[in-house]
């Protein structure tokens, strides 16, 4: 009896030592478990960090405009890289596949500013600059050799006790050069049909995001945006004129047709692209990043019984008015009896944060922080007009350091505003 139980005993003993060394050899196998995926986890997330951080670093370098995707590979990964014209802005994507991740970024850039960036550039003219008024530019000056001047219009003689407030150098004759491609661009905005775009109609509501195709609102007759409320990658486009009115709500859209208003009192972000007027009343705020572009092929002929195209100006501001972006105007052919004409007119109290490029006359009252681009000033006071006259205006450095400007040829990129 006892050998039959001392049997029974070790036999428990050895089934009890046996459950103990598997239980032991479970848990061994769980750490070591736990110690590996921990560990790939580990390095799988370091890899991701590391591909997101490289995603984002790939869309700040320079990637030609092109409707084609450029494609590298490698064994791990494939990259996809596209940079296209958004307006007044290169719009990049960039796309990282690591397995079955995506890593996405789309971005706005424009040109690098540089130490010697102008804030005044005039064309050479073999004449002065010539400052009436409480006029006061600061920052990088290119004139011609005259240089500055001080003079008065209507009895208001300059105020200040320089005539200008940084260093000058020598302006040549013709303004710095803007990419020919994104010239083209405009001007296949407003003459041609828009491609690779999805149509539809104006509703009360529209959005999309920049990793959407574009889609566009378009009409034959005039389009009135009153209270629809468009955001993102929305294009709005009409063959004859496009009026905002202050209670749209407008986010990231661009609007193109031949004649653009934009009512008193609006507040949003859009770029508008126009070939024959835009006019935008007072008190409005065009918020960051927009534009004002116009792109005229062709100036209208003046005849004498056709002097209102004389008066009229092709981009008008109104008092008030806040823009942060750019305000451009280009044009093919400028006729000879337009030396007067007044193709941009910036009224007192508008306030612009960014770039102003005028390929004909400005008339400058109000205060830019950043870089003016002008062919040649004019001044219309009192029945007279005064020819590279600047009166009562302000011209100073850039308000953010690294703003991101208008596509000037040779130069780098930077970020203007991250859109994913």
């Amino acid at each position: 009896m006892r050998k039959i139980l001392g049997i029974k005993l070790k036999a428990q003993a050895l089934h009890f030592a046996l459950m103990v060394a598997v239980i032991v050899a479970l848990l061994l196998g769980s750490f070591l478990m736990l110690t590996h995926t921990h560990s790939f986890f580990k390095v799988q997330s370091n890899e991701l960090i590391h591909t997101s951080t490289e995603n984002n670093r790939t869309i700040l370098e320079e990637v030609a405009i092109s409707n084609d995707t450029l494609k590298i590979e490698d064994n791990v990964k494939v990259i996809k890289k596209k940079a296209t014209y958004h307006g007044a802005w290169e719009k990049v994507a960039v796309k990282t596949a690591l397995r079955k991740f995506n890593f996405v970024n789309v971005a706005f850039k424009g040109s690098l500013l540089k130490d010697d960036s102008p804030n005044l550039y005039v064309v050479d003219q073999w004449s002065p600059v010539v400052v009436a008024g409480n006029t006061r530019v600061e920052g990088n000056s290119y004139v011609s050799k005259a240089g500055f001047r001080a003079g008065n219009i209507g009895g208001e003689y300059y105020q200040g006790s320089q005539l200008f407030y940084g260093r000058t150098y020598e302006s040549k004759e013709t303004l710095p050069q803007l990419e020919q491609d994104w010239k083209i661009y405009l001007d296949r905005l407003l003459s041609t049909e828009l491609n690779n775009t999805e149509e539809v109609d104006l509703e009360k509501e529209v959005k999309n995001t920049f990793l959407n195709t574009t889609k566009l609102i378009r009409s034959i007759q005039t389009i009135s945006i009153t209270h629809q409320k468009l955001i993102g990658n929305i294009i709005i486009k009409s063959n004859k004129e496009i009026i905002i009115y202050p209670n749209a709500v407008l986010q990231d859209v661009i609007c193109i047709a031949p004649k653009i208003t934009v009512k008193s009192g609006f507040k949003g972000t859009a770029q508008l692209i126009a070939s024959k007027k835009i006019k935008i009343e007072a008190n409005v705020a065009l918020q960051y990043p927009s534009a004002v572009l116009m792109s005229s092929k062709e100036t209208e002929e003046i005849t004498n019984t056709n002097l209102q195209a004389k008066k009229d100006k092709n981009i008008e501001i109104g008092k008030g008015t806040s823009i942060d972006g750019s305000v451009v105007f280009l044009t093919k052919n400028q006729k000879a009896e337009e030396r007067t004409k007044t193709h941009i007119f910036i009224d007192k109290e508008v306030d612009i944060r960014g770039e102003i490029y005028c390929e004909g006359n400005i008339d400058f009252r109000g205060k830019i922080q950043g870089g003016l681009y002008a062919n040649q000033f004019i001044a219309k006071q009192k029945g007279s007009i005064y020819m590279n006259h600047i009166i009562d205006a302000q011209i100073l450095p850039y308000h953010v350091e690294d703003y991101a400007g208008l596509p000037f040829k040779n130069t780098q990129k930077s970020l203007a505003r991250w859109l994913y």
